[in-house]
């Protein structure tokens, strides 16, 4: 650990503090994060200062007081937010979420004790010539093992919050770190209390989880621990080891792109009987937004179209497939069916042949308007017979991109026997 890679906002922070008599230490995924020498985006620093001191220190800063109630307040510094938290203990957690009071104190190992995991359980500042670094539950020891581990009684950890469990497991999925056995035991022990935790808490771990760069076994332990059960109920029937582990496989074979790993963790739906319905329903249940859903249902329909590389009509099959559903879930679909039909891989390279000619794919590619319809005297009776005419121009530059000129389409229009 050193000072040199440290952003000089968060020195500055730690050396205000320090002049006026506090403590300042920076804690939490911040530190290790630094340990790891991975990018850090949230500096988090714990003192022992009271919010109204950090509000009266840094009154010359624009601060943010959202979490007073807490003790965290946010000075912002040069553009670079950093979160400022007074020690603290924690009351009883009644809702297995969030404790019912807390109490500041001037005790940096008592604000460390309420931690989750040993990993976050550190505290560091490279200023102090003592106590520079504080480690009562040798965090970076595990961080250099890579394991996950609560802080005390996991048991207790977890009724504490139950949403930790799920934090556990999408470390696995981020650091590619294991889960410590006792602590893995208290997850599928006290796996059922995640149904006290609100559905948009959980939704978001588990797409946090998909984008780890480690999923496999972090999908495996969250089937192995339960925790699947009772976050997807309705799945628990289809699902067993096996295809846990071909999922996961699966993902972890997907680009980094969140509408393609929760298309791969739900590819088991195209397999089974009323597979569309159970699947809105989950994501439903999940409160994925409209976008998503219906998303996911288009890469799905394009998943289950048969379609031949040879076959003579296949660009035109894509072009109106990237047309329906969009160019990107094209791509999903065409990259999950690779991942379970290598013979499909060239219909890819045809996409790619489609987008680098530029060819028209959308209907507003086309280089005629409604405008241009109506010049031809089209629509006086009917207005419908515009959309209609426009329908049938788009597929006739679907099927031959060159035809997607001004002069061929109103010569072929005025041609048509209406």
């Amino acid at each position: 650990m050193d000072l040199v890679s440290i952003p000089k906002e968060v020195k500055g922070v730690l050396n205000r503090i320090l002049d006026e008599g506090g403590q300042a230490y920076i804690v939490g995924g911040a530190l290790r994060d630094h340990i790891m020498g991975r990018e850090i985006f949230d500096w988090d620093i714990a003192t022992s200062l009271l919010p109204e001191e950090i509000e009266y220190k840094f009154k010359d800063m624009k601060i943010v007081t959202t979490g007073r109630r807490f003790g965290t307040m946010t000075v912002v510094t040069d553009r670079l937010p950093i979160e400022i938290t007074t020690y603290r203990v924690e009351g009883d957690y009644r809702d297995f979420r969030r404790p019912d009071r807390v109490k500041f104190t001037p005790d940096i190992y008592e604000d460390l004790k309420r931690r989750d995991f040993t990993m976050n359980a550190m505290a560091f500042n490279p200023i102090l010539k003592h106590r520079q670094f504080i480690d009562p539950y040798k965090g970076y020891k595990d961080i250099k093992k890579g394991i996950i581990r609560a802080v005390g009684n996991p048991h207790k950890r977890f009724c504490e919050d139950a949403l930790r469990m799920m934090r556990a497991i999408r470390f696995m999925s981020e650091l590619g770190f294991t889960i410590e056995d006792n602590t893995l035991d208290a997850i599928a022990e006290n796996s059922h209390l995640i149904k006290n935790i609100s559905v948009e808490r959980i939704r978001d771990e588990l797409n946090k989880t998909l984008l780890g760069s480690f999923p496999v076994n972090s999908i495996k332990t969250l089937y192995d621990s339960r925790l699947l059960t009772y976050i997807m109920p309705r799945a628990t029937k289809y699902l067993d080891s096996p295809s846990i582990e071909h999922i996961a496989s699966i993902i972890s074979r997907c680009d980094s792109n969140l509408l393609e790993r929760i298309s791969a963790l739900f590819l088991w739906t195209t397999k089974i009987e009323d597979g569309q319905v159970l699947l809105k329903k989950i994501l439903r249940g999940l409160k994925y937004d409209n976008d998503t859903r219906r998303n996911v249902s288009n890469i799905f329909s394009a998943y289950n179209t048969a379609m031949v590389p040879s076959s003579p009509n296949i660009e035109y099959r894509l072009r109106k497939l990237m047309g329906s559903i969009g160019v990107d879930n094209t791509l999903i679909a065409l990259r999950l069916k690779k991942y379970t039909n290598k013979d499909i891989k060239n219909l890819i390279q045809n996409v790619e042949c489609i987008l680098a000619r530029k060819d028209p794919i959308h209907k507003s590619d086309l280089k005629i308007d409604g405008y241009d319809i109506i010049s031809l005297g089209i629509g006086q009776r009917d207005k419908r017979d515009i959309g209609r005419i426009l329908d049938t121009a788009y597929d006739w530059v679907l099927k031959d991109p060159n035809a997607n000129n001004k002069d061929i389409l109103l010569s072929r229009i005025s041609n048509l026997d209406l």
